[in-house]
């Protein structure tokens, strides 16, 4: 007598419980992993955008420097103590030109907000470069506008 002694049948493949649970747990890694990607490049993104910024912001600065140093004087709001330097007064009545450049600056600005804070008497040009604070493109945030010629390649002005 030969006896068996409770051998099961082995059945090929997976059980519906089994199947289901491979497809759940397969979309939450999936998706999981799509969210990981899609915040990756969401970050290397504002990444490059800070980086532009702070090389526009670098660049920006350096030709400010560049462009003071080049200047014949400043001016600025109430000049100088000393009476002889009436010229350097932003204000001063006997400079039309000076008014004249802050109004232009105000009129691109086209209403929004331009405070200037400083311009810049360059020995090529008949009118000061004027900086200021004014509403930033996004009209959010505020920046430092330059109002004046632009700058060619070379450090020229361009006056045509």
């Amino acid at each position: 007598m030969h006896r068996t002694l409770g051998v099961r049948s082995k059945l090929n493949g997976f059980t519906l419980t089994e199947a289901m649970v491979a497809a759940v747990t397969t979309m939450v890694v999936v998706g999981g992993a799509a969210m990981g990607m899609r915040s990756l490049n969401s970050a290397i993104r504002e990444s490059g955008d800070l980086s532009g910024l702070r090389s526009n912001a670098l660049t920006g600065t350096r030709l400010l420097r560049s462009e003071v140093q080049r200047s014949l004087y400043l001016i600025v709001k109430g000049g100088s103590y000393e009476d002889e330097r009436g010229y350097t007064d932003m204000e001063n009545g006997a400079y039309p030109e000076y008014q004249a450049s802050i109004n232009d600056c105000a009129a691109i600005q086209s209403g929004r907000t331009f405070n200037p804070f400083f311009g810049m008497k360059m020995a090529e040009l008949d009118t000061p470069v004027v900086y200021g604070l004014g509403t930033a493109n996004n009209g959010m945030n505020y920046s430092l506008i330059r109002c004046g010629p632009p700058l060619s390649a070379d450090g020229r002005y361009e006056t045509e």
